[in-house]
Order: C-alpha cells, then structure tokens, then sequence
C-alpha cells in the first residue's frame, strides 16, 4: 500500500520556501504541504529545545508522510512515523 500523505515543510515564517521549491522542482509528482508558525514567529532567537516543541506541535498537526523543518540552525528531519504524538 502506498503512502499518499504530503511530504511537509516546516518555517517560522515563508524563508523556507525556497527549500519547498527545490524539492518541488526535484520531485515534481509528490505532494507537499508548507506550513508557517507566523503566530511564533522569529524562531532565530528561542533556544533549541524551545524551537524542536514549537515545531513539532505544529507538524504533527497535519501528519505528513516527512516533514522537513527549515529552522535558521537547521534541525533536521524526521519521519512523522518514528515518533507519533
């Protein structure tokens, strides 16, 4: 069975836009979601683990298949399956 849950990326605000769309550009037929915390908005001067709870309510909201996070200090990545709400 396939997966056909969006593929997520995640920003305080609309900079991690340019990282949607080179994966657009790269994965043309995959469906993606962005999704922008502009309520929280910079994340730049909150402290990492402050960044990782923010982040996190927000992505597990919308369950995409992976979510990316486009943080000021990159974060990284996780598969929404490894570690369900």
């Amino acid at each position: 069975m396939s997966d056909n849950r969006p593929v997520g990326f995640f920003d305080s605000g609309i900079g991690g836009t340019c990282i949607l769309k080179a994966f657009q550009a790269l994965c043309p037929n995959e469906r993606t979601i962005y999704l922008a915390d502009t309520e929280h908005c910079p994340y730049g001067n909150r402290p990492a683990d402050e960044i990782v709870r923010l982040s996190e309510a927000n992505v597990t909201r919308r369950r995409p298949r992976q979510s990316t996070i486009c943080a000021r200090a990159t974060l990284g990545s996780r598969s929404s399956d490894s570690n369900p709400p």
